[in-house]
């Protein structure tokens, strides 16, 4: 479903999603994502990008600069490993080895860093902590929401070059036609046939 509006505001997602949404919200760190009345999880592929940043910058320096961020890292692929190894476990073993990633979150995030890339990182992670292992709880969360922004990138570059939203009727009208088309190409389905049975084609629009 893609949305077109004029606010990038907190306010957008109630207004699509519904107060009652039921499912979990897969987002970067913006803040608009932030209070909001759902389950979420944030995205584990900002978090790394995010690691990966402050390990560039703290190359040169002492090992044990590294080390915190590393652990930062291992705890998140640990968890996406987690993920993808739990069908074929007991839920026992599943249950052990998820609190164990709690325990190790708290461990890591409990106090701040002296380090300031360290602190950076650790406090985006802290500020999320609630939501660090949402997707562990859901068989069809991912990790990250990279599904989502590479279905994002092209239907933005259409967007801007078809000056087909510079209006608010255009912007409904590209909304849900791009919605429409790419839920068809998901399910396999023709869209010209998808659509067939609900157009109407006037005497005048035929002339």
């Amino acid at each position: 479903m893609y949305r077109v509006d004029e606010s990038r505001g907190r306010q957008v997602v109630p207004d699509t999603l519904g107060d009652s949404f039921a499912g979990v919200p897969v987002s970067d760190c913006l803040a608009s994502y932030e209070n909001l009345p759902y389950q979420k999880h944030k995205c584990y592929a900002h978090h790394l990008r995010a690691i990966a940043r402050a390990a560039e910058a703290v190359r040169d320096g002492p090992e044990e600069r590294r080390i915190f961020l590393m652990r930062l890292r291992g705890l998140l692929k640990a968890a996406v490993l987690l993920k993808q190894l739990a069908p074929e476990l007991p839920r026992g073993q599943v249950l052990r080895m998820r609190e164990h990633l709690e325990q190790s979150a708290d461990a890591l995030l409990g106090s701040p860093r002296g380090d300031a890339e360290e602190e950076r990182v650790a406090q985006r992670l802290r500020k999320r902590r609630h939501w660090l292992f949402t997707f562990l709880d859901h068989p069809g969360v991912k990790g990250a929401n990279n599904r989502a922004e590479r279905a994002l990138r092209p239907a933005v570059m259409a967007r801007k070059l078809s000056c087909g939203n510079k209006t608010p009727r255009g912007n409904w009208a590209w909304e849900i036609l791009t919605s429409l088309a790419v839920t068809c190409q998901q399910q396999a389905r023709d869209f010209v046939e998808a659509l067939r049975p609900y157009l109407l084609l006037t005497p005048s629009a035929a002339r």
